[in-house]
């Protein structure tokens, strides 16, 4: 009976601390949930949930993310321009419209955590030849094409002059459409070679509702076709998953030594 009574008395001991411990920790703690990031400056490690306070262009990744709060906020403020010093508007006012796919373009490279596959081979905070999806590329091309901007290609047009980026001297400014003519090229040479236009079944899409719809070109060979059940298999395994939460190993740990002391007290 002695024995039973200690038992209760553990375990009680154990939830109730347990209770404690996760009403001490802030409902906005980043949770591990397993993808490994691109290592660029604003990225942690790995990807983590509990960004409910993600708000704007990257809002839909608040579920599972590479970037913070702080960046998602800084992109929804000023696009890169907190956070590179980059602007868009060396040519005059940009649309709204442009303006939000020049941000979900930015949101996808910070916070996407499934574009890792594709990191560049040589500048670990890039990207190479990420398949991006036609659709979402023609979008892109329909909403910026009567926008001026002074180079076609942002990753190396530009003159980084006392930590900001310029357009180049004696720049010309053009449409969108004047110096790409078509979604494709805009796809394929905005961003150097960070992005290849695709209408495979595998590519990614930088906009979407509910569960992010990359999850499943992540580790897919060219032309390999999504499904439900490939979907599924990419979200839950990897080889870059983290497999245990931190908060889930706690719970764990302290069950299994409960179960330990329990053992010795019988």
């Amino acid at each position: 009976m002695a024995t039973a009574s200690l038992t209760l008395c553990l375990y009680v001991t154990v939830v109730v601390f347990l209770k404690m411990a996760a009403a001490a920790v802030p409902a906005q703690t980043p949770i591990t949930v397993g993808q490994r990031c691109i290592s660029g400056t604003h990225h942690p490690s790995y990807s983590f949930s509990g960004n409910s306070t993600f708000t704007g262009a990257c809002a839909h990744y608040r579920q599972n993310s590479c970037c913070t709060t702080d960046t998602a906020l800084a992109i929804e403020r000023s696009g890169d321009q907190e956070l590179y010093s980059f602007y868009w508007d060396g040519c005059g006012t940009v649309s709204d419209e442009c303006e939000r796919y020049l941000k979900l373009e930015s949101c996808f490279y910070e916070c996407d955590p499934y574009i890792q596959r594709w990191q560049h081979p040589t500048l670990s905070y890039a990207v190479q030849g990420v398949p991006v999806c036609a659709g979402f590329c023609n979008k892109w091309y329909d909403a910026c094409k009567n926008v001026q901007i002074c180079t076609d290609d942002f990753v190396n047009g530009f003159n980084l002059t006392n930590g900001r980026y310029y357009c180049p001297t004696n720049h010309t400014c053009r449409t969108f459409e004047q110096w790409y003519g078509s979604a494709e090229a805009l796809c394929n040479r905005q961003w150097g070679t960070s992005f290849v236009y695709s209408n495979q079944p595998n590519c990614f899409t930088m906009e979407f509702t509910g569960a992010n719809p990359n999850a499943c070109a992540r580790s897919m060979q060219p032309g390999e076709v999504a499904n439900a059940s490939n979907c599924a298999a990419q979200q839950g395994s990897g080889t870059d998953a983290v497999t245990m939460a931190p908060s889930a190993r706690l719970l764990v740990e302290l069950l299994a030594a409960a179960s330990a002391l329990s053992m010795l007290l019988m």
